[in-house]
């Protein structure tokens, strides 16, 4: 049987600090490849999201938000409270943040981060979220359809796009990300929005590569347009760069036309307020648009839309993405120019402009990030028409995305059940094991564990990492919106600290 479970039940009752609260998921895996699957309201999904992995999300937000080369928090401070100040945090992402944060409480795991001398709380969350905008990824996105991929026996034409996610390189624990990286099967319970995937890292909640049910999908990619972050003046609505391309893939059929394309992604930026610079690589099937990708280029300044019909070098049937705005700004700087011409020619002379899976593998390992500057931590490929994702993660910079990676289908995400294993690691395994996580098993034990380590996980991870969205929601959300760095349930639905 193809699928190992590495945790964890699904619809438990926690009698814990905060009112008896479901658990509306699970973690497991596929051919070494981690998935969680949330359903439910936006409170609902992040409470499960902070009770199934809350050690890993400690850890994530301590390395890639808090710590810094200096050992101090002068520069996490300044911008927590720049974020804290400037951005818009919507109802929806306030309550997925206040769910994972309760959920955290309730565990009984320490939050305490020694290097702030306090507890986390519910704006260390949000900070890490927004901290896409001012502190963004690197990233590589390669998309190509048609006449690219013709010659490619499984491809026969279709459109395929290959993204690397790239991030700073990190002295502490650095690829913890990518050898924790985990899919994330969202089901939301809102009757407009519909299923979507997300390649991601515990606790992030953002979309920075994934795919909705419909076949749509996109990638994020970086800027290179840079401003004084104190020389402007934020607008009334400031969003929140990853948590649009979340909502921009959850939505059904946004512009109402009955067709799920990439117009729906595109239409719905027309009216988001982008703070940094982001480069959103959109594709579809190829037999749905024409072109079936575009990249919308967008900051806080200026938006276009680029068409590969835009790029002379590689046009027709792809379009590629490192971190320039091509069309805002044609003319690159030395850096962004060589490396385009890298990429340009490797496409066109050594692969001969056959974008192969093989070929694709091979760009994405050609152009993965190395020390001292940056490093890897998913090589994805997704191919919208069959609704498929290729996914390797990157524990270390020997990683050959050529060789080690996994293809899973999209119903075979969702799919996936949960099964009791040897090791309780949550909150919740249906039948008895041998050691006692607190919560629930039917019978008592030897061993009291504490709630939820992941099945798979040695590492102590203190401290904590994310982009969580959630405290907000109208139904069953009765946290404080007052303060978005608050972690009370208190109830006033009216903004968020100073905006």
């Amino acid at each position: 049987m193809r699928i190992v479970i590495a945790a964890i039940a699904a619809t438990l009752l926690i009698l814990a600090a905060h009112p008896a609260q479901a658990i509306n998921g699970f973690v497991s895996e596929i051919d070494g490849q981690r998935i969680m699957r949330l359903w439910g309201s936006n409170y609902e999904m992040g409470y499960a999201h902070g009770s199934l992995i809350p050690e890993e999300i400690v850890h994530v937000i301590e390395i890639y938000s808090i710590r810094s080369p200096e050992g101090d928090t002068l520069d996490y401070d300044w911008k927590r409270d720049y974020i804290m100040e400037t951005f818009d945090f919507p109802e929806k992402l306030l309550e997925e943040s206040q769910g994972i944060f309760d959920a955290m409480e309730d565990s009984g795991i320490s939050l305490h981060m020694e290097l702030l001398g306090r507890n986390l709380d519910r704006g260390d969350l949000l900070t890490f979220i927004a901290m896409r905008d001012i502190a963004g990824l690197f990233c590589t996105t390669l998309a190509g359809w048609n006449t690219t991929t013709a010659t490619d026996p499984e491809l026969l034409g279709e459109m395929a796009v290959a993204h690397n996610t790239d991030f700073r390189l990190y002295a502490f624990d650095p690829f913890f990300g990518g050898d924790k990286g985990i899919i994330i099967a969202f089901e939301p319970d809102d009757p407009d929005k519909q299923r979507f995937i997300s390649v991601t890292f515990p606790g992030f909640i953002g979309i920075v590569s994934g795919m909705n049910e419909s076949g749509i999908g996109l990638t994020t990619n970086r800027g290179g347009y840079e401003f004084d972050l104190f020389s402007v003046d934020p607008l009334d609505t400031q969003d929140i760069g990853v948590w649009s391309t979340r909502q921009s893939l959850a939505q059904k059929d946004y512009n109402g036309d009955e067709r799920n394309t990439i117009e729906d992604v595109l239409d719905y930026y027309e009216n988001v307020h982008q703070f940094g610079s982001l480069l959103i690589h959109i594709f579809g099937p190829e037999d749905r648009s024409d072109p079936p990708t575009a990249v919308q280029e967008i900051n806080y300044h200026s938006r276009v839309v680029r068409w590969p019909e835009d790029d002379e070098v590689l046009f027709p049937d792809m379009e590629l993405t490192f971190n320039w705005e091509d069309k805002l700004f044609p003319v690159r700087d030395s850096g962004h120019a060589l490396r385009y011409f890298i990429g340009a020619n490797r496409i066109n002379n050594e692969y001969d402009r056959q974008l192969t899976l093989d070929n694709l593998w091979d760009f994405l390992d050609f152009n993965h990030c190395v020390a001292p500057i940056c490093l890897t931590f998913h090589s994805a490929i997704f191919r919208p028409g069959p609704r498929q994702l290729g996914l390797s993660r990157w524990s270390d910079y020997d990683n050959d995305p050529t060789v080690n990676h996994t293809w899973l289908d999209f119903e075979e995400i969702f799919d996936v059940e949960p099964m009791d294993d040897d090791v309780d690691d949550d909150v919740n395994d249906d039948a008895d094991d041998d050691v006692d996580d607190d919560l629930n098993d039917d019978a008592d034990d030897d061993v009291d564990d504490d709630l939820n380590d992941d099945a798979d996980d040695d590492t102590d991870d203190d401290d904590d990492w994310h982009g969580n969205d959630d405290t907000n929601d109208d139904d069953d959300d009765d946290s404080d919106d007052g303060d978005p760095s608050s972690g009370s349930d208190d109830a006033d639905d009216g903004g968020c600290c100073g905006i």
